[in-house]
């Protein structure tokens, strides 16, 4: 980004002939600053552009000196992570596997947290979906269990939807989330067979209060889909709870 520095010190009568270009002084100023050509001599280019002045000897541009100052941005994410354009920011998502066995959602926030990620990450839009799906899915053909896992991401049901058929909890909406820069969750595509989700039934008596992505490699389950699961249980109709999407913002330098 190229930032110029120069001082306006006429205010007012700066035209142009016919308005074409630039109908006030604002624009004006706008066109002088964007044109290679009026840079450093302190006028306002003539050609397309051409100034009337009520007293012709004033100039409507001085500056003593402009200096150019050039600084590059750089946005980042670790080396393994995904890099996503959200409304609050670029949110950075990694997908990390427990190391020992399949894990709880508690377990999953602290891996997370051990590897420099503040949150378990949410779906903010498809594309991010996609990315936590492909990411779990080429482990797969390693693991000699099961070749079906899931992937811990951010929700939680909310206490007054523990209740299932209530209309004020219909999918989405049963859920809290506090992946801070979560904001469209486009990313939340239920799976629809053999049933619907979520349908905020039991797992071995839990009430299933989280959510994760289904990762697999045959059948129905191969699209990128997520279901509600209990907290505290590691599997459930053979999708062992092995991963878990963590996520931060972008860092700036």
């Amino acid at each position: 980004m190229a930032v110029s520095y120069g001082v306006v010190d006429l205010t007012e009568n700066c035209t142009l002939v016919d308005k074409i270009v630039a109908p006030n002084f604002k624009d004006c100023v706008y066109y002088c600053g964007n044109n290679e050509t009026a840079k450093g001599d302190g006028v306002c280019p003539t050609g397309d552009l051409v100034t009337k002045l009520d007293t012709s000897t004033i100039n409507p541009f001085t500056t003593s000196t402009i200096d150019t100052k050039t600084t590059t941005t750089t946005i980042k994410c670790p080396p393994d992570a995904g890099m996503f354009s959200r409304k609050a920011g670029w949110w950075c998502i990694e997908v990390k596997m427990s190391t020992n066995a399949i894990f709880i959602k508690s377990d999953a926030e602290a891996l997370c947290k051990n590897n420099n990620y503040p949150v378990v990450s949410g779906l903010d839009s498809k594309q991010e979906l996609t990315f936590v799906n492909k990411m779990a899915k080429q482990y797969l053909p390693t693991f000699t269990s099961i070749k079906s896992k899931a992937v811990w991401v951010n929700g939680e049901r909310r206490p007054e939807c523990y209740t299932a058929g209530r209309s004020e909890c219909t999918g989405i909406k049963a859920f809290n989330f506090t992946d801070p820069y979560l904001s469209n969750y486009g990313g939340y595509i239920w799976q629809s067979k053999p049933i619907q989700q979520p349908d905020g039934s039991t797992e071995n008596g839990k009430i299933q209060n989280c959510i994760v992505v289904l990762a697999a490699i045959f059948g129905e389950f191969t699209n990128s889909t997520v279901d509600d699961v209990s907290c505290s249980e590691t599997s459930d109709v053979g999708f062992e709870r092995k991963f878990v999407a963590c996520g931060k913002p972008a860092s700036y330098s």
